[in-house]
């Protein structure tokens, strides 16, 4: 995905957010029909929708019903499912009130009535007006905007390091610090602003700090446009920091050995800890070896080829496998 800017980012979250709409309704008004349509009731008229998959599994949830059975036909045919669900929503579970968030006639998303909607115009919007008074023009490097966003802010005029990679005579960009910012507005996750490392010679990205405690990170709950502002802008500047403390690190990392005999058991903690796939387990693996080839220590790992070894794997993955990789990547940095 070709780079874009800030004002470019601020317009497909605008137009993907032209047709949503919230609604809030109570449980017991909820009536279920065939193809997961789903008609409510917010107490001054009445609507209706279809179910995305992710919606049917929050509404399953709030109403303590499995969604692998009663969603699968096999186990639970759909008449069977329609009046299971009216009656837990109609007699058997207390009434509740919850937020319906929409996109034209599909339900995305149904959420507590105390969420606190924070969507990804708003956020951007705020990044944008932050990063608006450093004076220079960041770039929008591989997000993904739908209703989760993730996306890496690059500031490509700053380079803390030359690329540790560099071919001899050419100029292939450096380190730059970058930001790592995603938001979920369907209940997946809180708004988070992150340090990060981007590399220009491969768009590799690696996201650092996302569990430290003083990352900026906000659930939706109860919060003011004026406050996210002033928390949102304190964020990029500890991100930042973050940043170039990553880069730092990353450096030193091309010094520091990993003993043969130890490799295999990072790989396998690491990936048993972020839930990495056994075929990108096997792909990093494979890709360790690549890359102390490429830098010439045959037999002589390093920590650097470990972190961007995941690197590289990460970006032949997609939705939030990416983004699992990139930050296990920034927490063996940090460890290390």
């Amino acid at each position: 995905m070709a780079q874009i800017t800030m004002n470019e980012l601020q317009k497909v979250a605008a137009d993907y957010s032209a047709d949503c709409v919230d609604a809030k309704a109570d449980l017991n008004k909820f009536v279920f029909a065939e193809d997961n349509r789903l008609q409510f009731n917010t107490g001054e008229y009445g609507m209706q929708g279809t179910l995305n998959d992710w919606a049917f599994m929050q509404i399953c949830w709030r109403m303590n019903v499995p969604a692998g059975w009663v969603g699968n036909p096999q186990s639970c045919p759909e008449p069977l499912k329609i009046q299971i669900m009216n009656e837990l929503a109609s007699v058997y579970r207390d009434n509740s009130n919850h937020l319906i968030r929409m996109k034209g006639e599909v339900i995305r998303a149904i959420l507590s009535s105390q969420y606190s909607p924070f969507d990804n115009v708003q956020f951007i919007d705020l990044v944008a007006e932050a990063v608006s008074t450093m004076g220079i023009e960041p770039k929008v490097q591989r997000y993904t905007l739908d209703d989760d966003l993730r996306s890496y802010i690059v500031f490509p005029q700053v380079t803390f390091a030359p690329d540790p990679q560099a071919q001899p005579g050419r100029d292939d960009g450096g380190l730059h610090p970058a930001l790592y910012i995603s938001n979920s507005e369907r209940g997946g996750g809180s708004t988070k602003v992150v340090g990060a490392v981007f590399r220009s010679i491969c768009t590799n990205g690696m996201i650092f700090g996302w569990s430290e405690e003083e990352t900026f990170k906000v659930q939706h709950r109860f919060h003011s446009q004026a406050m996210m502002g002033a928390l949102v802008a304190d964020g990029i500047t500890l991100a930042l920091k973050m940043s170039e403390e990553a880069t730092v690190k990353f450096i030193a990392s091309q010094d520091k050995k990993v003993p043969a005999v130890s490799l295999g058991g990072i790989v396998n903690t690491w990936a048993e800890k972020y839930g990495i796939t056994v075929e990108a387990k096997d792909n990093w693996m494979a890709a360790i070896t690549t890359e102390s080839i490429t830098n010439g220590r045959l037999n002589d790992v390093r920590l650097f080829d470990v972190i961007n070894a995941a690197t590289y794997v990460a970006q032949t993955q997609e939705g939030v496998m990416v983004e699992k990789i990139e930050r296990m990547a920034g927490e063996i940095l940090k460890s290390a």
